[in-house]
């Protein structure tokens, strides 16, 4: 990346509770945005359906409104906030969506959700519709929202190598190594709540969940952290006090 991008994307699908391996995402928007760059935090309702009913449907606005009132009282601006249910129905969307899926393989948009979707990665047996949609409407946006960068976890990846050279203009992204489990390897929404820390912690849990995981402090002390603050993993307060303040915005 030459440049601060215009427009940088980040969407999230509403399915489990809001986890802190969202930390480090949120603190670089955060830095986009100290550098001028606009910031859409996509709530994307339908793809917690999507994904193999990870959320229900009768569930969504209730979830949809838990993320993003976790958010603002996080100290994420309103404006920053969007959800898919805002445009998806629209004839302009809709339309775009249409032409944009006549570019794109089922094959390789199975392939390129492996690492994402459960039925893509479980067996050709389980491959359904939705999972196209999820995709192909995952790419679309991009270009939809007119954003000249994204970031995802590494997880997403292979969706956006594959989707974004078929978009125009180019598109940057930033792809973000998954946050440890407290018990295992990745922290996802759907995890039981034995390997999860809420992204809203208070110093004390952060500190408990750094007992726990040595994996998950490395993570955080020696990636997260000098990631967000431009430095060594050296830090005038302790560990988990900077990232409960970097993680709010606060200094």
């Amino acid at each position: 990346m030459r440049r601060w991008p215009k427009r940088v994307l980040w969407g999230v699908a509403p399915t489990g509770p809001v986890h802190f391996g969202y930390a480090p995402h949120l603190g670089l928007l955060r830095i986009f945005a100290s550098h001028g760059s606009e910031i859409i935090l996509l709530i994307a309702n339908y793809h917690g359906f999507l994904d193999s009913n990870k959320t229900q449907l009768s569930e969504i606005s209730k979830k949809t409104q838990i993320y993003k009132q976790t958010f603002i009282d996080l100290g994420v601006p309103k404006r920053w906030l969007i959800e898919t249910n805002e445009f998806y129905f629209t004839p302009t969307y809709f339309r775009g969506l249409m032409e944009h899926t006549a570019n794109l393989s089922a094959e390789e948009v199975y392939i390129s959700a492996k690492t994402t979707l459960r039925s893509a990665a479980a067996s050709n047996i389980n491959k359904t519709v939705g999972d196209i949609i999820y995709v192909a409407t995952q790419i679309y946006d991009v270009k939809y929202l007119d954003v000249d960068c994204v970031m995802s976890g590494l997880d997403e990846a292979d969706i956006y190598r594959y989707g974004l050279p078929k978009l125009s203009p180019a598109t940057d992204y930033v792809y973000l190594p998954p946050t440890p489990g407290l018990l295992g390897p990745e922290m996802h929404s759907c995890d039981k709540a034995d390997n999860i820390l809420p992204l809203r912690a208070a110093p004390t849990q952060i500190a408990s969940a750094f007992g726990k995981s040595d994996t998950f402090r490395q993570y955080h002390c020696n990636f997260t952290l000098p990631l967000l603050n431009g430095t060594s993993s050296a830090f005038s307060v302790s560990a988990e006090i900077a990232l409960f303040k970097l993680i709010r915005g606060q200094k």
